[in-house]
């Protein structure tokens, strides 16, 4: 019987803009190849993190510092 998958985390908003980011698994490196990123047009950084699962790229990309 296989493990039960983990509900993926809600991506929080850019940290930059507050736009919605979005995701894919198209990132330029076969190891860590799922990207979450901002591309707003009125986001003027463009964030962008990668993971070698959606997992980690989400956890990654909603780690934010304290300020």
């Amino acid at each position: 019987m296989s493990k039960p998958k983990k509900p993926l985390p809600a991506p929080e908003r850019c940290p930059f803009c507050g736009g919605k980011p979005r995701n894919d698994n198209s990132g330029p490196r076969w190891d860590e190849p799922y990207a979450i990123y901002c591309r707003s047009t009125k986001c003027r950084v463009n964030p962008i993190v990668f993971g070698r699962t959606v997992h980690i790229a989400l956890q990654r990309w909603n780690k934010r510092a304290k300020i």
